[in-house]
């Protein structure tokens, strides 16, 4: 699981607590909520299994395609620009939830959405490297409020 934009981790927090996720990873620009997160998952016994780095996903070897590569799960909280830029570096067996923004392209059809206390949630399932989503098992992901935030129950 990587969450692009993770801010203060909670997504990567959250799904490795819920038995969601072995191992989890965070990119941020905001050293100050990285350090929050941090404390958070050492208080929750996680920091060995949540990585949470600060720094540029683009500035990264290979402009951050090995990391987004690589995973299963993704989590993007990132304006449309930078999703643009991500948008050909999704593979087949990935999931790929955005919040905030929709991934642009005609061809990316959320399998699912929900809005959240004003903040729209998107679910993109790849499963043919076309960009097509295909629809997601019903229970698959579930989002709920929590104190005024967005919160797994995965």
């Amino acid at each position: 699981m990587v969450d692009l934009g993770c801010g203060d981790g909670r997504w990567p927090i959250e799904f490795t607590a819920r038995g969601s996720s072995r191992r989890a990873f965070g990119y941020d620009l905001d050293v100050d909520r990285l350090e929050t997160g941090r404390a958070e998952a050492k208080a929750r016994g996680l920091s060995g299994r949540v990585s949470l780095t600060a720094g540029d996903i683009f500035s990264l070897p290979d402009g951050g395609g090995g990391v987004v590569e690589d995973a299963d799960l993704i989590v993007i909280y990132l304006f449309r620009e930078a999703i643009r830029r991500l948008c050909g570096k999704f593979r087949p067996h990935q999931t790929v939830i955005s919040v905030g923004f929709a991934l642009p392209s005609p061809q990316w059809v959320p399998a699912w959405r929900k809005t959240v206390g004003g903040i729209h949630v998107y679910v993109y399932r790849c499963h043919d490297g076309s960009g097509t989503a295909s629809k997601l098992e019903d229970g698959r992901c579930h989002l709920k409020e929590e104190d005024g935030n967005l919160a797994s129950t995965a």
